[in-house]
C-alpha cells in the first residue's frame, strides 16, 4: 500500500467489502474496537475449494511483523499442491503475535478447511512465539514439523555453526527418501559436528 497509513487503513472495509462481493463463499472476520480496526481474517472461497480438491493435508504456518505506524501481526497458513507448489490458504492481521491469535487463526483454518481429525494433517512451522502450544491444546494428534530453513537459521544464530558444509549436510538428510540414505546423510551430519547431529 502506498500512501498515508490512516488513509489506506480507512479503505479497510470497502476492500473487505470488494472481497464479500467477487467473491462469494469467502469468510471474511473482522474485529473493531470503537469503529476502530483491530484484526481481520481472509480466506477466499476459490482457495477452500481447490485445496479440498487437489492439496495435501499439509500446512505451513509463519507470520510476520507488520511494521509502521499501527503495527500488528500477519499470520498466513499454506499448503502444499499436487504439483508441491506453494497454495496460499488463508491470512489475517492481528494486534501481537501471541498464544490467543494464534489460536484464534488456527481455529478459523480449521472450520474453513474441515480440519476435525487432526490425526490426518501434518503442520509445519519455525516454533513462533504462542504458535506451539496452541497447536498442542488445538491438534494435538497432528504431525508437527520445524521447518528446516529456520532450523539451521536458529543453529546459525544460537549456536555458531554456519557454513555451506552443514547447511547441505542438513538438507540431504531432509531430503532422504529411504531409511538407508537417511542413515548415510545423518552419519555424514555426525561426521562435521556431533552437536548438531544431538
Amino acid at each position: 500500500m502506498n500512501g498515508n497509513h490512516k488513509e489506506q487503513y480507512g479503505k479497510i472495509y470497502e476492500y473487505l467489502n470488494e472481497l464479500q462481493l467477487t467473491n462469494k463463499g469467502t469468510t471474511i472476520i473482522y474485529k473493531l474496537d470503537r469503529w476502530l480496526f483491530q484484526r481481520m481474517y481472509v480466506c477466499l472461497y476459490a482457495i477452500k475449494q481447490g485445496f479440498k480438491a487437489g492439496c495435501r493435508r499439509i500446512v505451513s504456518f509463519d507470520g510476520c511483523f507488520l511494521k509502521g505506524y499501527y503495527g500488528g501481526h500477519l499470520p498466513v497458513g499454506v499448503g502444499i499442491d499436487a504439483n508441491d507448489y506453494i497454495y496460499p490458504l488463508a491470512y489475517a492481521t492481528v494486534e501481537s503475535k501471541n498464544y490467543d491469535s494464534w489460536c484464534r487463526f488456527i481455529q478459523l483454518m480449521q472450520n474453513a478447511f474441515e480440519m476435525t481429525n487432526s490425526y490426518q494433517w501434518t503442520i509445519m512451522s519455525d516454533k513462533q512465539k504462542g504458535f506451539v502450544d496452541a497447536i498442542i491444546d488445538l491438534m494435538s494428534n497432528a504431525e508437527h514439523e520445524t521447518c528446516l530453513r529456520h532450523l539451521y537459521t536458529n543453529y546459525n544464530d544460537n549456536v555458531g555453526f554456519k557454513g555451506k558444509e552443514l547447511k547441505d549436510a542438513l538438507w540431504r538428510c531432509a531430503r532422504a527418501t529411504t531409511i538407508k540414505d537417511y542413515k548415510d546423510a545423518m552419519t555424514a551430519l555426525k561426521d562435521i559436528s556431533t552437536v548438531v547431529y544431538q
